[in-house]
């Protein structure tokens, strides 16, 4: 009988293991292979409907259970009005729809998967795994292929900010978790996930990202599993630093550059990366004269970047602001309503009792996000509304009051 027994709970030990799994595929797509593996994207926007077309059928109660979900209700509220304009937008003057039908399949997913049989761990360690994986796809990038700048599968760009949200959560689950071994793997995530970032050679996200570190930890004050501050804000400094020193050529390389370009538009000269971002900025108030609204939409735009004398500016299908982009093609419309999806994440966050650990992440996210938009347009790349959307989404739906304590 006690054989019988234990054969039946291992059958259905490796029956749940399954179901997690299958359940969680896209998380792992997302974190794995869109951003390093060419040509990945479209499988996620495949997989996602069969995920949850097995999860109406066999876990009904799922749907119900999130929308009542107020830590992720203010999100899901944020993404459907988002949605509503920007498919709007596209049917009214054929603007680009990759943005809403992203926002569409990635809130599909958060609605209708049973997030409370979902184990915590599981996603924890999806994001350690990952931000290994993507540093070994970097250094296999840089040393064997040859690539001046890593990212080749999507754009260095947003590649990097997708590094610094990987390096940050596995410092967090190095922060949070008591298992030696997962503590280990995530240091190792958080150093591999870092020199990919390192890689990437962009300048804003890299010298941004100490702040961030320094932001996570002091943000979680500790919370008591930590007995002082030289226990990981210092080692963690240290080992940015010494990355840093490591791959010190690059980002001296880096710092010449800015200095020559910047003697370049001194003297009036608006050819380099930061000289067409300054042309394009200059240039867009006079697109939207007469249309601050709703904007001119992706085609006018399009024309207009086209006009721009500078032929390094006139060839760019963005205007590498996201916030002025966003206002240009959409109006005060479209960015409020950009803004404001980008800051449901945090609204009520509180007052629904978030983890803190859920709600430091989720904040560094958003920050990786915002500084990425200021010489960017993230979402220009629809891998990104899936990383934000995505992560951001799940974290909250498995949010628990384990681990860390609550934001006080």
């Amino acid at each position: 009988m006690t054989i019988l027994n234990d054969s039946s709970s291992s059958r259905l030990n490796v029956k749940h293991f399954a179901e997690q799994a299958f359940l969680l595929s896209p998380v792992v797509v997302l974190v794995f292979l869109i951003f390093n593996i060419e040509d990945t994207k479209w499988i996620l926007s495949r997989l996602i409907p069969v995920v949850c077309l097995y999860a109406l059928v066999f876990h009904r109660h799922a749907f119900l259970a999130n929308i009542k979900n107020k830590k992720a209700l203010p999100l899901f509220i944020a993404s459907a009005i988002a949605f509503v304009f920007y498919s709007a937008s596209h049917l009214l003057r054929d603007d680009n729809f990759g943005f809403a039908r992203t926002l569409i399949t990635s809130l599909a997913y958060l609605l209708f998967i049973p997030w409370d049989k979902i184990d915590k761990r599981g996603i924890q360690c999806i994001l350690v795994a990952g931000s290994m994986f993507t540093g070994l796809n970097a250094l296999f990038e840089y040393f064997y292929i040859g690539v001046p700048r890593v990212g080749i599968a999507i754009n260095p760009i947003p590649y990097a900010s997708s590094c610094a949200v990987f390096s940050l959560s596995s410092l967090l689950v190095y922060i949070s978790t008591d298992s030696k071994k997962l503590k280990a793997l995530s240091a190792l995530g958080f150093l591999l996930a870092l020199t990919a970032l390192i890689l990437t050679d962009v300048r804003g996200v890299i010298l941004f990202f100490p702040v961030l570190v320094v932001t996570l930890v002091l943000r979680l004050k500790l919370s008591g599993k930590l007995k002082s501050l030289k226990t990981l804000l210092l080692p963690s400094l240290l080992v940015i630093a010494g990355t840093f020193v490591l791959f010190g050529g690059h980002i001296g390389d880096k710092f010449e550059e800015t200095k020559r370009e910047v003697a370049r538009i001194s003297s009036g000269k608006y050819d380099t990366s930061i000289g067409v971002r300054l042309d394009l900025w200059q240039r867009s108030s006079g697109f939207v004269d007469g249309n601050m609204l709703v904007g001119i939409g992706d085609k006018q735009l399009l024309a207009d970047i086209r006009e721009i004398p500078n032929r390094r500016s006139s060839v760019l299908a963005h205007l590498h602001n996201q916030y002025i982009d966003s206002f240009v093609r959409y109006g005060a419309i479209g960015l409020i309503i950009l803004v404001a999806w980008l800051f449901s994440i945090r609204l009520f966050a509180n007052r629904a009792g978030v983890t803190r650990e859920t709600l430091v992440l989720n904040d560094c996210i958003l920050l990786v996000i915002l500084i990425a938009g200021l010489s960017d347009v993230p979402f220009h790349h629809t891998h990104m509304v899936y990383l934000f959307s995505m992560l951001t989404g799940v974290l909250l739906l498995t949010d628990k009051r384990e681990g860390l304590e609550a934001e006080g």
